[in-house]
């Protein structure tokens, strides 16, 4: 809990400051916490599909429609008219390709509007067209979701998706820890220039998906957590936050999308929309 205090703390400082990326995280502490988050995201892979209960299974069916509606909604309502018809979605999947199989299947995204990172070889390779799955192989990259979206970083190798503007982002799978969840989305939607926050003002809202796993106590906390630096990182870009399900009819959601599931009801995830200011 410390070294994830120390991370967070920077993290909100980037976000509004562009400072310094050791700041508060030493060398050998970033190490550690470096091998924590690689034992992360391997969760995904330890687990069969195929043994989730029928409560998980809705549950992730439930949050798989409310991702590709806010895609939607988030199209229909830029003012960016070129992105009309090319809108993007940007998520984690498994070996199953269950997201992907629901975008594709259930809400009409076609596969080259849907982007998957992995950092497995085996689960890109399924994934792929060429290995009978669903997504064109460029749409598939074997890297963390960090590495394949960070952008505009001084000093810093650009993602493999990092030139893309997505309508939504969907970070499913990632257990309960919130740095994690934090430095994803500051890999995705965090513009620096010039060693500060971007000032760019921005015209299309994007959807922001995430999952935390853990008991109902700390998850009221990490959900704050996340928000407030989320919060920080829309700032940054001259925008605000709204929580989607606070208001589904105006998203176009279901009226009683839950956020607790799955098993013993240990999965929260929740839907945010990065709007302009």
């Amino acid at each position: 809990m410390y070294l994830e205090t120390k991370l967070s703390r920077e993290l909100e400082t980037n976000a509004t400051t562009g400072g310094s990326f050791n700041q508060y995280v030493t060398d050998p502490e970033r190490a550690e916490l470096k091998g924590l988050l690689q034992a992360r995201e391997n969760y995904e892979e330890n687990y069969d599909a195929k043994e989730f209960s029928e409560e998980h299974l809705e549950f992730k069916t439930i949050h798989n429609d409310v991702f590709a509606r806010l895609v939607r909604w988030c199209e229909k309502n830029s003012d960016n008219k070129s992105r009309i018809d090319s809108t993007k979605a940007f998520y984690l999947d498994g070996p199953d390709g269950g997201t992907s199989s629901y975008l594709i299947h259930k809400a009409n995204l076609a596969p080259n509007q849907c982007y998957v990172a992995n950092r497995h070889e085996s689960t890109c390779l399924v994934l792929r067209q060429s290995g009978g799955g669903l997504l064109p192989e460029e749409n598939v990259v074997e890297a963390t979701a960090s590495e394949a979206l960070t952008k505009g970083i001084v000093g810093a190798q650009q993602g493999t998706f990092a030139h893309l503007d997505f309508s939504g982002y969907y970070f499913d799978g990632c257990a309960g820890y919130v740095p994690h969840i934090v430095n994803m989305m500051s890999a995705a939607l965090l513009v620096l220039k010039d060693g500060g926050p971007s000032e760019q003002k921005e015209c299309c809202p994007i959807a922001v998906g995430y999952s935390l796993l853990g008991g109902t106590k700390n998850l009221v906390q990490k959900e704050l957590e996340v928000s407030r630096a989320l919060t920080l990182i829309a700032r940054s870009r001259g925008m605000k936050v709204v929580h989607a399900l606070d208001d589904p009819s105006t998203f176009g959601l279901p009226p009683n999308v839950p956020k607790l599931g799955g098993d013993a009801g240990c999965t929260f995830t929740t839907w945010l929309i990065l709007q302009p200011e």
